[in-house]
């Protein structure tokens, strides 16, 4: 997997800047902050209180947000998952779209198998494209995942998956798990290979 230290760079000095300038605009209105809470005076604005109190809790969002991703979870797994998904399919396209949201610690790469160039730059490339066209795979340098084993080793990478990944494991819920994977892949509505020569 490729990485993007300009990136990380451009993100990191977005934020001290901003950082800097809601430090700023937060110390000009603390006289302000001050006489509204310690003296209730009525001739002072809330505007600016609030606001800065708004501004401050933003930041310190943002913060614990790039920590969180930046830190903790580069530290804990330096290479990112890869995860191909078939981009033509509505289906797999919202569990896309659902895998982003809760990818909270930015440790997996999600990749367009119909897009040949990220697939090269993720270091893919060497997987057949027929078989990410029947199944969804998980990819950590020469080690492959398919189908529900592939979801597990995502759970383990998701924060909010954590509470169930335990029960992933367990022989009944894995062998259910499988079976349900295969049925609704093999029978989504998208072009997918003869199923026959596989």
């Amino acid at each position: 997997m490729t990485a993007h230290p300009s990136g990380c760079r451009s993100s990191r000095r977005t934020l001290i800047v901003l950082s800097v300038l809601g430090a700023a605009f937060v110390l000009s209105t603390t006289p302000a902050v001050v006489l509204w809470m310690v003296r209730g005076d009525r001739d002072v604005d809330a505007g600016p209180v609030v606001a800065a109190v708004v501004l401050g809790l933003v930041l310190a969002a943002g913060w614990a947000l790039w920590v969180w991703r930046r830190v903790i979870g580069s530290r804990v797994w330096p290479e990112r998952l890869v995860v191909l998904y078939d981009g033509g399919c509505g289906l797999c396209r919202r569990g896309l779209a659902v895998g982003r949201a809760v990818d909270t610690l930015d440790r997996v790469a999600w990749i367009n198998l119909h897009n040949a160039a990220a697939r090269r730059d993720a270091g893919v490339e060497w997987l057949p494209q027929h078989d990410l066209l029947l199944d969804m795979h998980a990819v950590l340098g020469r080690r492959v995942w398919k189908g529900f084993d592939a979801y597990r080793v995502i759970a383990r990478r998701v924060p909010a998956a954590w509470p169930i990944l335990p029960l992933l494991y367990l022989p009944p819920v894995a062998w259910a798990g499988r079976r349900l994977y295969r049925r609704i892949a093999d029978t989504r509505r998208c072009a997918l290979p003869d199923r026959a020569s596989r």
